[in-house]
């Protein structure tokens, strides 16, 4: 027998039982996440659920917190600083002046204009940003023009053939970084920053995803580990990272306000007022 074979038979016991752990852990986390009660019903059409992250993040290990909205009984409303008084306003203002259940960042704001989208965005004849970015690969697109269009959709430009002249048949329209397409993570370093994030999807129900991720992530990292979870996500976007990332519901009176802040205290459900954010996507209950 040669060296190399005598040091493959030292490594190779000791990584079968590294893969045996991560396994079982992988599994473990399956089977808790398969029961039909990982959703807490707020109301007819929305549900809420949280979740502890796979990987070990470097600092405190927060939760993934996830609104799971219906739009046969919500519709959704995209809020702009520019068209509402050149004034941004906490998630909780945004909710309380325009009568919101829920509400999310809209996306990232430019560094030069705080009050304007880093990619396209309109809301019916009000234009935030009318430049398309080449480097942003998603929309969200809500309030079609016509019936024959879904309520919402999320537009991949990479893979969707005619997204232009989808886009154009909707009111309401945001851009950003894509995260996922399809069921498939899209681009994204390995290596990237870390921090708390908020993100916009879909899943194959056709359900609209406000998530917060309050672990700090990588994008990559954050993007494998909702991949991960039993909530069947098929589209995400990225909206916000950092503090300025939150996450709003309000009903009757029950209140959460979650921010981009890694915390290890997982029993509070809100954390202060939270930054000034000047787009907002917020959703109210249909009037049937």
């Amino acid at each position: 027998m040669n060296t190399e074979m005598a040091s493959r038979k030292k490594i190779y016991p000791r990584w079968a039982g590294v893969f045996a752990i991560v396994s079982f852990l992988l599994l473990a986390r399956g089977v808790a996440y398969s029961r039909s009660d990982i959703w807490e019903k707020l109301d007819t059409g929305l549900c809420i659920a949280s979740f502890d992250p796979v990987s070990e993040p470097k600092s405190c290990k927060g939760k993934i917190t996830i609104l799971k909205i219906d739009p046969a009984y919500y519709s959704f409303e995209l809020l702009c600083a520019s068209e509402h008084g050149q004034k941004s306003r906490t998630l909780r203002q945004w909710a309380q002046e325009f009568s919101l259940v829920a509400a999310i960042n809209a996306g990232m704001y430019q560094d030069r204009d705080f009050l304007r989208n880093i990619g396209y965005m309109r809301n019916y004849r009000h234009i935030n940003n009318g430049r398309i970015s080449k480097k942003l690969g998603a929309f969200f697109v809500f309030n079609p023009v016509d019936a024959t269009m879904p309520a919402v959709q999320m537009v991949d430009t990479r893979s969707v053939k005619g997204w232009r002249n989808i886009i154009a048949r909707y009111h309401s329209v945001v851009q950003s970084y894509r995260m996922i397409a399809n069921g498939e993570k899209k681009g994204w370093p390995q290596k990237g920053e870390i921090f708390c994030s908020a993100a916009v999807g879909m899943d194959r129900d056709g359900h609209v995803l406000f998530m917060l991720s309050q672990s700090l992530l990588s994008v990559h990292d954050l993007i494998n580990e909702l991949l991960s979870l039993p909530v069947h996500i098929t589209e995400a976007m990225y909206v916000e990272g950092g503090p300025q990332a939150a996450l709003y519901f309000k009903r009757g009176a029950r209140e959460i306000t979650l921010i981009g802040v890694c915390t290890n205290d997982r029993s509070r459900e809100s954390q202060g007022p939270g930054f000034e954010i000047p787009n907002v996507i917020g959703i109210k209950k249909k009037i049937k």
